[in-house]
């Protein structure tokens, strides 16, 4: 995508932590990189390997969404590193999850490492129509469903002013909740680990667990409608 945008561009360097990870996206792409592109191995809080001032676009894709909380003093280091490296006049860009409460966070984190002009602009749509028609290709329709039906949930909660932070219940099941949504039971299992959270932060509130019963109840009828979508994946 990189190389399409900046055709121009004579060197494209994809920075992955994990070795095999690198090597894995390097054999899966094979032949269609661009002779531009190279992978390396390395790790966003300490780019020591590049010269400051010696890049003109750095693009992050998700990294600093789980540099959050406890691991804030990293992602500050790595918006640090960011711009470091960035050459004069070029831009960082990144891609991420946030709430809107989060972002007052992230731009004074930016402004801590020097940026002068941040811009803050709302690709969830778009982004969560690529989610979903992803996962509609691996794991079938009913399974997309399913994973939309949590996602809203936690959204729903989190709209309902449950104390509950479903962006970390999320992120935390991230690495399973595709594959959880993979069958009946197991998204039944995730949304009711959810549940038993919203309805615990809801107490004996009467318009909290009003708010409450009324997200349940949505989620739940999702679930039903992916279930009635069994079937196989799609084509994207």
């Amino acid at each position: 995508v990189l190389g399409a945008r900046y055709p121009e561009a004579q060197r494209i360097v994809c920075l992955e932590l994990v070795k095999h990870q690198a090597q894995f996206a390097k054999d899966r792409l094979g032949a269609g990189l661009a002779p531009v592109v190279e992978f390396v191995t390395g790790d966003v809080c300490k780019l020591d390997g590049t010269p400051s001032g010696s890049v003109d676009v750095v693009f992050d894709e998700v990294v600093l969404s789980h540099l959050r909380g406890p691991m804030l003093p990293l992602g500050k280091t790595a918006m640090a590193e960011f711009k470091r490296v960035a050459a004069p006049g070029g831009y960082v860009v990144l891609s991420g999850y946030a709430r809107d409460a989060h972002l007052g966070e992230l731009h004074e984190a930016f402004a801590a490492a020097g940026f002068d002009h941040v811009k803050t602009v709302n690709i969830t749509a778009p982004n969560a129509e690529g989610s979903v028609r992803c996962l509609e290709h691996m794991l079938g329709r009913a399974a997309a469903m399913r994973f939309l039906a949590v996602s809203d949930y936690g959204t729903q909660v989190h709209h309902a002013g449950l104390e509950v932070d479903t962006d970390t219940f999320l992120f935390e099941e991230v690495g399973r909740l595709a594959s959880q949504c993979v069958t009946k039971a197991g998204a039944d299992a995730l949304l009711g680990k959810l549940a038993a959270l919203a309805r615990a932060a809801a107490g004996g509130d009467p318009a909290k667990l009003a708010a409450f019963e009324a997200a349940t109840a949505a989620a739940r009828a999702e679930m039903a409608a992916a279930d009635a979508a069994e079937g196989p994946a799609a084509a994207l």
